[in-house]
């Protein structure tokens, strides 16, 4: 798969070089941008046991204080997460912390909240090919919380070609099956998406 792949973007740095400060410039230059079309990125960590009303009342004040309004939540790693009714059985306690995050958006109108899952040892069966919904750890019950499950896929082709296939698995409203495809960089920490030539390339491999 023939890719043309730029390196002078802040995606393609590593992270010792944006330490370092050699880019300090390109990041501001980034900062400001954001700032024109009104972006804004907060991180924020929260300790192993909080739940969503801790999450909620920091977004509450992010809106209050300084004006941010959140519109997208990416929540790492929610089966961590305390449960707002206090449950402790571990089971139960990951269920009630999805559920919550759940009402988290409902409650603030937010566009998506994104969080990751491990697999069971059984699922990984189904790396090199398609993630079952049945394959999440933990926890079965966080499937019916979500409205949509994707899977990070790859066989050994794929890892010598540094391809990675990001795989619907579940969607409550829309297609039950598509994929997406990216060129994976793990030192750096980047994927690039394929064109569509290369999807048609890649595609019409699997088919053959």
């Amino acid at each position: 798969f023939p890719v043309t792949i730029s390196t002078d973007t802040m995606l393609a740095r590593d992270r010792k070089t944006i330490v370092s400060g050699a880019v300090d410039e390109k990041l501001l230059k980034l900062y400001r941008k954001y700032k024109r079309i009104g972006a804004e990125l907060v991180i924020k960590r929260f300790r192993a046991g909080e739940t969503a009303l801790h999450i909620q009342r920091y977004i509450e004040e992010l809106k209050t204080e300084h004006n941010i309004e959140i519109e997208d939540l990416i929540v790492d790693y929610p089966d961590v997460m305390g449960a707002v009714s206090g449950e402790k059985d571990d089971t139960k306690r990951i269920n009630d912390a999805y559920l919550d995050l759940k009402n988290l958006g409902n409650d603030l109108q937010l566009k998506s909240i994104w969080v990751p899952s491990h697999v069971t040892r059984a699922g990984d069966k189904n790396q090199k090919k398609k993630f079952e919904a049945n394959d999440v750890a933990k926890n079965i019950d966080k499937i019916r919380h979500a409205d949509m499950i994707l899977g990070l896929n790859q066989d050994e082709e794929e890892k010598e070609e540094g391809v990675i296939r990001l795989e619907i698995v579940e969607q409550r409203d829309g297609p039950q099956e598509g994929r997406v495809y990216f060129w994976l960089n793990l030192e750096k920490q980047s994927l690039i998406e394929f064109n569509k030539e290369q999807v048609k390339v890649i595609e019409e491999a699997r088919l053959s």
